[in-house]
């Protein structure tokens, strides 16, 4: 069974069981909105992150599917958020991540399961790209913490601010100037070699025009440092 089967078989098999959960992520963005690119993880996000409850449901979920499923990872650090990581036999990754972070909507259950709204999951692919605030430096100013240079995160922003909303207007109304600032930097920093190795990687619903994403980007992130920043 290929990956994107296995995924499509567990959201089915979870249907009315994770109701104190909502999808995030690649797959809540591809599966129930732009089917733009294939993602192969389930990221499920929750404000009352209780271990006891994960693993009840991923006891209920691997006695459906019959498979294995293994506890891969568990980041339980202090003033971190908690993330628990799984791995079904065959491949599929199922992530549970204690959402910390503001803008937190449900959009009404799909297939009986709950999913970020596009906005929610537009900021935490912000933060997950550009880094979150973290400790203050010596002269007193936050300082961004984390941060990835991945190319499906670059892809997915790339469609929110195409379909959805543009990157600019979405910083504007959302983004407070340090969270400003930290997309600035990120753009000014990330490494376009890789990311452009890495979006022809990606199996996507049309071949991504590399020319034309970046273009896209330049523009925004100049209407954001003429208006938020200039």
């Amino acid at each position: 069974m290929r990956v994107i089967e296995q995924r499509d078989k567990a959201l089915r098999l979870l249907k009315g069981k994770v109701d104190d959960f909502a999808l995030g992520g690649g797959t809540a963005l591809s599966a129930f909105y732009f089917h733009h690119r294939e993602s192969y993880d389930l990221d499920f996000f929750t404000k009352d992150f209780s271990e006891k409850r994960i693993a009840e449901v991923i006891e209920a979920l691997s006695e459906d599917t019959g498979e294995a499923i293994k506890l891969k990872e568990r980041i339980t650090a202090p003033n971190q958020a908690r993330v628990i990581r799984y791995q079904v036999a065959g491949g599929l990754w199922v992530d549970f991540i204690e959402d910390v972070f503001r803008e937190f909507h449900i959009k009404n259950a799909v297939n009986g399961i709950p999913v970020l709204s596009k906005e929610s999951i537009y900021l935490r692919k912000l933060y997950a790209m550009c880094g979150v605030a973290g400790e203050r430096s010596d002269t007193g100013r936050k300082i961004s913490v984390g941060g990835r240079q991945e190319a499906k995160d670059y892809f997915d922003v790339y469609i929110l601010s195409t379909a959805f909303m543009p990157l600019s207007k979405f910083v504007e109304n959302t983004c407070d100037l340090s969270e400003i600032e930290r997309v600035v930097i990120w753009y000014r920093r990330y490494d376009r070699l890789n990311m452009t190795n890495g979006l022809l990687e990606l199996n996507t619903s049309q071949t991504p025009d590399i020319k034309v994403i970046n273009r896209h980007f330049d523009q925004q992130i100049k209407k954001i440092i003429d208006s938020e920043l200039g």
